[in-house]
């Protein structure tokens, strides 16, 4: 059963807060209400929240302390959620996360020449 409705959704994930530079992160961040949007658009490959190099503009979700992330990419109609061991240092937290989400994508056929959402 459907808990939020579409316009919901929509309204979390709209970018209210775009471009700023977020001191937690160290990075301009786009927002949404309680969300990240991916937020790749600014120039970092592997900025906090990109979501990895295959995910849409319109991704988003959240982490947790460098070692858990939630996020959903409604063009391919994705949602992912994992948990990592450890809490390494903030940049290779980053690259791992970057990589993982890469291959997930790349796994499921949702990336590269040949994808048409």
């Amino acid at each position: 059963a459907r808990i939020l409705s579409p316009q919901t959704v929509e309204a979390l994930a709209a970018r209210h807060r775009v471009g700023l530079y977020d001191h937690t992160f160290r990075a301009a961040l786009d927002w949404g209400l309680g969300v990240v949007v991916n937020s790749a658009w600014h120039g970092e490959a592997d900025a906090p929240h990109s979501f990895g190099p295959h995910a849409s503009l319109r991704a988003y979700g959240h982490s947790g302390f460098r070692s858990t992330a939630a996020f959903c990419d409604p063009e391919p109609g994705l949602v992912v959620a994992f948990a990592l061991n450890g809490t390494p240092a903030e940049a290779a937290h980053r690259r791992r996360a970057h990589h993982l989400c890469g291959a997930i994508y790349e796994d499921l056929g949702l990336s590269g020449e040949g994808y048409n959402p």
